[in-house]
């Protein structure tokens, strides 16, 4: 409830008697090591995400949280170690195989072909999408009309994918047959 309510600091205390009491549990490690992510104290929450995995090493969500974990440290090859390591506990988890894909993007080590070839292995492997040749639209086409285009964002301020789509959005002003809607999804 502590931490639920973001009183971070006594919801520490708490989860920290709870280990007293008992060592070895651990949902209450993860949920230690989520408030002192949230305080931005990755170290700790770091060590905490270890002992979780030493106490469950078979736990998806230790890895894919302690891969995150090592991607904002900085530690990038631990950070693809350790989202590949989720890979392999859950073969059918796309959330892991995408964080995978994510720990690459900040990769220097890794090879464009590299990358772009783990990304069609990803869309071989989880076939998100429909055969779109099979589907049939029954929009008009007429051609020489304005394109309407909307995009859907919860958050086009402050996550990563803004960097990435800033260039587009200022490309896709200059185009006079296209008009842009953005939503927020968030909202």
């Amino acid at each position: 409830i502590l931490s639920d309510l973001k009183k971070l600091e006594f919801a520490i205390v708490s989860y920290q008697k709870a280990l007293q009491l008992n060592p070895n549990y651990v949902e209450v490690y993860r949920n230690l090591a989520a408030c002192f992510y949230s305080q931005g104290c990755l170290k700790q929450a770091k060590e905490i995400f270890q002992k979780a995995i030493h106490l469950q090493p078979d736990s998806l969500d230790n890895y894919c949280s302690l891969a995150d974990i090592y991607r904002e440290m900085g530690e990038v090859h631990q950070a693809i170690e350790t989202a590949r390591k989720a890979c392999a506990i859950d073969p059918t988890s796309a959330g892991a195989h995408s964080l995978l894909l994510f720990c690459l993007s900040h990769s220097p080590q890794i090879t464009k072909k590299s990358f772009f070839q783990e990304h069609l292995e990803f869309g071989r492997k989880f076939d998100l999408f429909p055969n779109y040749s099979e589907l049939a639209f029954k929009n008009n086409k007429i051609t020489d009309r304005v394109l309407k285009i909307g995009i859907v964002s919860g958050d086009l301020r402050g996550h990563a994918v803004a960097s990435f789509f800033g260039p587009i959005y200022e490309r896709l002003l200059k185009i006079p047959t296209l008009a842009l809607y953005i939503y927020d999804g968030a909202g």
